[in-house]
């Protein structure tokens, strides 16, 4: 403290003493005289206080500016300096503080920026205040409320805010190139604004995308069920038709047999080998070659599929269309493999029509586009027999089908290949207007 504002502040203790002595014993002029002289010192110390003050106001100002580059001169006298001094190294403190504080956001909204998992933060209104590229990728679009996921689907945001703290739930959706299955976790935390001072929750969610690896798991199961009940039933299966044939040949030999006899057995062979068949058609879910991939032009590969398939569409009275946004579009895959796909969906298409009261105009269209995050995308859709609700999410099980003479392999034979190629088939919808599935090339 500088030798000024000691005295300033021992002349204010003096004269206020001696101003109420003189005024108590009547001395007015001498009173008087000692009052002003009380203010001049006061208000010398309030110059000396209020210049400090300023100093101490600046730097508070620079702290909440978060201006690094402020720093007072040191001048004056000695106690001055020492006061300065004091401030610029309080300054230097916090700005080293708020230095290292800024570094680890960074590293963490770095950490943030590349994990696997979508990362969503939302403030007690819904305001999203973090959102990492992996959820914008996985909504389509950068949300900036909570309530904008019901422009995804009706819905969607309340099933997020229906999650409990510390808890999990599955929420699905479609965005515009397929369905999307999420793990979402709920966490909440309390954080204080440096401004308002004000303390608010925070719920931040975390997701992943498991609909693939839904998939992948799926597939691996019906493959190892598949083998295990091929292997089974051809052991048993062999033998039984090599005994019936030996048994219906010598029974074939002239001279005397059972009619019934030979009848029968005739209905075990018929039957054995009609099962072989049957093992055979499904032996094929479970033995699909490695794909070898090439650089395809999608457009030509869909027109190919499309002549190859178009005197059914002649003869069933269907009118197929194809449009494309590019026709350069290119993927990497196996020719052979993924027109043996759209053949089949295409196939699947014209034997929806396969109904008591088909639609006056049978269409079945074929489009190529690419998404945003640049996927190939092949949608086939038909205006016919939509698939009952019921059986959804069966369709791309082995075994199982909706049609009379069907095997129930295809669909579950495309998904199989599909995956070889890092894609997935998807049933975008099925109603009454119309079927749309997509294919998927990453």
């Amino acid at each position: 403290m500088r030798l000024r504002t000691v005295l300033c502040i021992i002349a204010v203790i003096v004269f206020s003493v001696l101003s109420t002595v003189l005024l108590f014993w009547g001395h007015y002029v001498a009173g008087g005289v000692s009052v002003a002289l009380l203010l001049l010192s006061a208000a010398v110390c309030y110059k000396e206080y209020f210049r400090n003050l300023k100093k101490l106001v600046f730097m508070l100002d620079a702290f909440e500016a978060n201006d690094f580059m402020v720093r007072l001169q040191e001048t004056g006298g000695k106690p001055d300096r020492l006061f300065i001094k004091l401030l610029n190294r309080i300054k230097q403190k916090l700005d080293t503080e708020k230095a290292g504080i800024r570094e680890q956001e960074m590293f963490y909204g770095k950490m943030l920026e590349n994990v696997t998992s979508g990362v969503l933060a939302a403030d007690e209104y819904g305001a999203v205040m973090f959102s990492n590229p992996v959820a914008t990728a996985l909504f389509g679009k950068e949300v900036i409320n909570l309530k904008q996921l019901d422009n995804i689907r009706q819905g969607l945001c309340a099933d997020f805010l229906s999650i409990g703290k510390d808890d999990s739930a599955k929420i699905s959706f479609f965005n515009e190139s397929r369905e999307v299955v999420l793990r979402v976790m709920e966490s909440e935390t309390v954080i204080t604004s440096s401004h308002s001072g004000r303390s608010e929750t925070v719920r931040i969610f975390t997701f992943n995308d498991i609909e693939h690896e839904m998939e992948v798991r799926e597939t691996e199961s019906w493959d190892r069920l598949i083998r295990v009940l091929t292997h089974e039933i051809m052991n048993n299966l062999s033998p039984i038709s090599s005994i019936s044939e030996t048994l219906y040949a010598l029974l074939s030999r002239p001279g005397k047999h059972d009619k019934e006899i030979s009848d029968g057995l005739h209905t075990i062979n018929a039957t054995s080998k009609g099962l072989m068949s049957f093992v055979e058609a499904y032996r094929k879910v479970t033995r699909i070659p490695e794909p070898v991939k090439k650089i395809c032009n999608v457009t030509e590969l869909i027109e190919r599929d499309i002549s190859l398939v178009s005197h059914e569409f002649s003869s069933a009275g269907i009118t197929c269309s194809f449009v494309t946004e590019d026709r350069g579009i290119l993927i990497h895959a196996d020719e052979d493999m993924i027109s043996q796909v759209i053949v089949n969906l295409l196939r699947n298409a014209v034997q929806s029509f396969d109904m008591e009261k088909p639609p006056a105009e049978k269409r079945i269209s074929v489009r190529c586009r690419m998404d945003k995050s640049e996927n190939v995308i092949i949608e086939v859709a038909d205006n016919g027999r939509p698939i009952p609700p019921e059986s959804v999410e069966q369709i791309f099980v082995p075994f199982f089908t909706t049609k009379k003479k069907g095997t129930g392999i295809g669909l579950s034979l495309a998904r199989q290949i599909m995956l070889r190629h890092n894609g997935s088939i998807r049933l975008v919808r099925s109603d009454a207007s119309s079927t749309v599935f997509a294919l998927v090339f990453g």
